[in-house]
């Protein structure tokens, strides 16, 4: 008796098979193709920013009903790679793949763009396939740049750098300086194209690239100063005094001043040039409130480049015998 107890309660418990759930929710998704007009559909799909089970299933029945219906395979791989779903996406861009990305419109290249991105990441690091998708990736990427946009140019250069490509990625910022007319986007994307270079220990490329693309951008004190310290990276002294005392020339602060007339000083004394440090102090020291330091610093500086007279001018300022401009 209770063996028969135990059979009822097993079937009960089995009332509902899961076959018979399989197929409900399928019925439910073919109803929901039947019933609402695809393309409206799809639009609202195209819009949403959440992805879940349902919408990539009803993608999926819209790709098996209509395999050459390539709106609903790129919406599909869409979303897809918003779930981090590479099969799928993979399975949706299938018609694609063989083709020169280069032959391919925007939406498909950029599409199988991130595709190949999230192959990469797909592989063990330091592997030899995930070089292998790097380096795909980067020829894909350099074929499809000149049709990006600033936000894809900006956020694919993030993408390069973060796989050590940067001069891809400096490539690809300077790029986006030219596809924008707001100014504080372009500041952004040349910074960000500088510091990936510098961060690639490449600031003599980075300066070079500066003096490139600067024309091109709306420069302000920060940047100036940005400028002068890739300089001294790379050596170039000389340029990084420049840089200096073009930030001094549009800082509004004393402090700003003072502090970037001596940073000039000191890169012109590095580069083996105190004679011009001392004609630079001559022509800008009267845009320097009164200051003992900076006295004093020029007093040693006259000193040592065997100019006595001047540093006893100087020292004068210093025991406050006379005022700057006198």
């Amino acid at each position: 008796m209770r063996t028969g107890s135990a059979s009822a309660a097993a079937k009960r418990e089995r009332l509902v098979s899961p076959w018979l759930i399989a197929g409900l929710f399928g019925a439910t998704i073919f109803a929901f193709v039947l019933l609402f007009p695809a393309p409206a559909l799809k639009r609202e799909l195209a819009r949403a920013h959440s992805v879940n089970a349902v919408i990539l299933d009803y993608l999926q029945l819209l790709v098996r009903a209509s395999p050459q219906a390539h709106q609903a395979r790129l919406l599909l791989a869409k979303k897809a790679l918003q779930v981090h779903d590479t099969a799928l996406a993979k399975v949706a861009l299938e018609p694609w793949l063989r083709q020169p990305i280069a032959d391919e419109t925007r939406r498909v290249g950029r599409l199988r763009l991130e595709l190949e991105h999230n192959l990469v990441y797909s592989s063990p690091a330091g592997s030899a396939t995930r070089n292998e998708r790097i380096t795909r990736w980067s020829h894909m990427l350099r074929a499809l740049r000149p049709r990006l946009g600033y936000d894809q140019l900006i956020a694919t250069a993030h993408n390069a750098r973060a796989l050590g490509l940067y001069r891809d990625a400096a490539t690809l910022a300077f790029m986006a300086i030219h596809r924008t007319h707001d100014a504080n986007a372009r500041r952004q994307a040349f910074r960000y194209g500088l510091a990936s270079l510098v961060a690639g220990n490449l600031p003599g490329r980075a300066l070079k690239a500066a003096a490139r693309y600067r024309s091109a951008v709306p420069m302000t004190a920060d940047l100036w100063v940005y400028l002068a310290q890739i300089a001294l990276a790379a050596n170039a002294a000389e340029q990084a005094a420049a840089y200096e005392l073009h930030y001094l020339a549009v800082t509004t602060t004393p402090q700003g001043r003072r502090r970037a007339l001596l940073a000039a000083l000191r890169a012109l004394i590095a580069a083996g040039r105190p004679c011009a440090a001392l004609a630079t102090a001559a022509i800008y020291l009267h845009r320097i409130p009164p200051d003992a330091a900076l006295w004093r610093f020029l007093t040693r500086l006259a000193l040592a480049s065997d100019r006595p007279r001047l540093a006893a001018h100087y020292a004068a300022y210093l025991v406050g015998l006379t005022q700057p401009g006198t």
